[in-house]
């Protein structure tokens, strides 16, 4: 009698193998539709966002697409035509140059501003997505299902349609990926080449990032300085900070003044704003409640049950106030 165990072949049937490698795409595509639905199953006749940044962020991408094509009055990038008679007038919010992207694809495919707007936001979904999960996937080493599930909150948060300058989260996550990949020691000997690729690749999303929106680009870098320094306590971290930087180090010096060149216009055009009309202040009112670090707005349908409900109290008198007014008038 043969007591002998066979092996146990843990390799997967080609077609559930198959169906779990399209898992994360269908999952993105139901959401997509479940997400967007009004503007989808609308035929694009309703439209996301208000009357706010949502307007602006249309007219910026807009603007954007015009100065490409060359069409008067949008040769000059920066005189944009709004705000008249205020001169630089692209200087006064995001460029959005580095996600514009989608928009400017449908616009040359002749569909038109506002459709363009809604394609740009489901595209904008969709590569928040795929940057997520392959952050996830091959950064963090996580599963397919974990990684599944956690890019879908991801682009889930990252609807924030009464905001779209802060919709897209690739760029970052892209670059945290790219740090995963030169920080990885347990790559069996990577080539050197590979590595500046992605220092490159880093580099460049950090620049993409800030001529995009400076907003998010604030926070990302606040992030990276924070890592920077907690890894400089410890002698381990700073040990393989020091050699990673060692190993290439002509190729930081390079891209890092690249960079600074870059970006050096786009700074140049902001501070000639703000010390001519200013900087922004800060108030009360802008700092965010605790819950909507971890819960997306009350528009994104799929986790809307579980935002909070608020009390419209105080709520209520004022925009009566107002509605009386208004009617008065």
């Amino acid at each position: 009698m043969n007591t002998e165990e066979e092996p146990v072949n843990e390799t997967p049937e080609p077609r559930l193998a198959l169906i779990w490698k399209f898992l994360p795409w269908a999952v993105c595509l139901v959401s997509v539709l479940v997400q967007y639905r009004s503007a989808i199953f609308s035929g694009f006749k309703q439209m996301h966002g208000g009357l706010g940044d949502a307007r602006l962020v249309n007219f910026t991408l807009e603007h954007g697409y015009r100065w490409l094509m060359q069409v008067a009055p949008h040769k000059d990038f920066w005189q944009a035509p709004i705000f008249h008679p205020f001169p630089t007038a692209s200087a006064f919010t995001d460029t959005m140059l580095g996600f514009g992207f989608p928009y400017w694809i449908f616009r040359s495919l002749g569909v038109g501003p506002h459709s363009a707007m809604q394609w740009w936001f489901i595209s904008i979904y969709i590569l928040n997505f795929a940057a997520a999960y392959f952050l996830l996937r091959k950064g963090l080493k996580l599963g397919i299902s974990a990684s599944t599930a956690a890019a879908l909150f991801v682009a889930i948060k990252s609807s924030s349609w009464g905001h779209p300058q802060l919709c897209p989260f690739f760029f970052m996550l892209i670059a945290l990926l790219a740090l995963f990949r030169i920080l990885d020691s347990e790559e069996s000997a990577p080539k050197q080449n590979g590595r500046r690729s992605w220092i490159v690749i880093f580099a460049a999303c950090f620049v993409l990032q800030v001529w995009s929106a400076v907003y998010a680009f604030f926070f990302f870098g606040l992030l990276v300085l924070v890592a920077l320094i907690v890894s400089l306590i410890w002698d381990k971290t700073r040990t393989a900070l020091t050699q990673v930087i060692k190993k290439d180090l002509a190729t930081w010096i390079i891209v890092c003044i690249i960079s600074l060149m870059e970006m050096a216009p786009l700074i140049s055009k902001y501070r000639g704003t703000a010390a001519d009309k200013g900087y922004r202040r800060y108030s009360k009112s802008s700092i965010a409640r605790p819950y909507s670090w971890v819960i997306s707005q009350s528009e994104a349908f799929l986790i809307k049950g579980f935002m909070p409900k608020e009390s419209n109290k105080s709520r209520g008198s004022k925009g009566s106030k107002r509605s009386k007014g208004s009617k008065g008038s």
